[in-house]
């Protein structure tokens, strides 16, 4: 299972701990990080871009190819868009099926509430939305590389409460 998932600076893939030894059913669970960028409104083409270079940077440093990998991804209409479907087709990508309302256990999640809390330590709200960016992006470079290497040693933890559930509700 590989989640592209954007990081601060302080959890780049060459500093953090992110590739898990099988867990339940031989899961492997691999994280690439990448930039924060801002995707808004939702762009299907940026992300097809993103795949072209993350993804497959991600793979070419740990050796893998497509066929190696079961991608995870929720079903945001631009994951979900007839061509970003067949961008990991074309790509040889196998795709797990995420059903909607399912356990979200991607720790991104985590992130974003996260960052959403630290707005609130400013005295005055942002003037624009390129400030309140700005502001976005100084922030997610201060999360401490403690907060991303809990969070993805939670992993196995969160891929056993999803099996203990049968794929119902967890506490992630």
């Amino acid at each position: 299972m590989v989640f592209i998932t954007p990081s601060p600076s302080c959890c780049s893939y060459h500093e953090i701990t992110y590739l898990y030894p099988p867990l339940p059913n031989n899961l492997v669970v691999c994280f690439h990080f990448t930039p924060l960028i801002a995707i808004s409104p939702p762009n299907l083409r940026l992300y097809c871009a993103i795949l072209d270079e993350e993804l497959q940077e991600s793979l070419h440093y740990h050796n893998k190819s497509p066929s190696d990998v079961i991608f995870q991804q929720d079903n945001d209409p631009k994951h979900t868009r007839k061509r970003a479907q067949n961008w990991f087709k074309d790509h040889g990508f196998t795709v797990m099926k995420w059903p909607a309302q399912s356990s979200d256990i991607n720790p991104i999640e985590h992130l974003w509430w996260y960052l959403k809390q630290r707005p609130d330590e400013y005295e005055n709200p942002p003037k624009s939305l390129q400030e309140l960016w700005e502001r976005c992006e100084a922030e997610w470079e201060k999360i401490p590389k403690e907060v991303c290497q809990n969070l993805i040693e939670s992993m196995p933890r969160r891929v056993a409460a999803v099996l203990r559930a049968k794929g119902g509700h967890t506490k992630y």
